[in-house]
């Protein structure tokens, strides 16, 4: 069986560090994803329970 040198091996780890770490970081959410807008609704009832001073 064929044996691979050290650096070979070495140099194959190191790539794969490198594609699961920009796999990672590149596919997460952005951070306007995280924090979705305020979305008003209207309201078509008055509101009849005031607080009186």
């Amino acid at each position: 069986m064929n044996e691979l040198s050290d650096k070979t091996v070495i140099i194959a780890i190191i790539a794969t560090l490198i594609i699961v770490f920009t796999l990672a970081f590149s596919l997460r959410p952005s951070d306007s994803d995280l924090h979705p807008s305020i979305q008003w609704r209207q309201n078509d009832q008055p509101i009849t329970d005031q607080l009186e001073i």
